[in-house]
């Protein structure tokens, strides 16, 4: 875990910080994928059967 904090804050490095804004807009992304994920599921029925 540790590597790859590391490669992505050599990557990132204005974002190497703590920034509040770049964390809120991932935390956002990931609420939005799930709603996506969840509402694309909404009609399916995903019973031990369906697999």
């Amino acid at each position: 875990m540790a590597a790859i904090a590391r490669v992505f804050a050599r990557a990132f490095p204005a974002t190497a910080g703590s920034t509040p804004t770049f964390e809120i807009i991932v935390i956002f992304c990931g609420l939005g994928l799930l709603a996506s994920l969840w509402v694309a599921s909404y009609g399916l029925d995903l019973s031990v059967g369906f697999f």
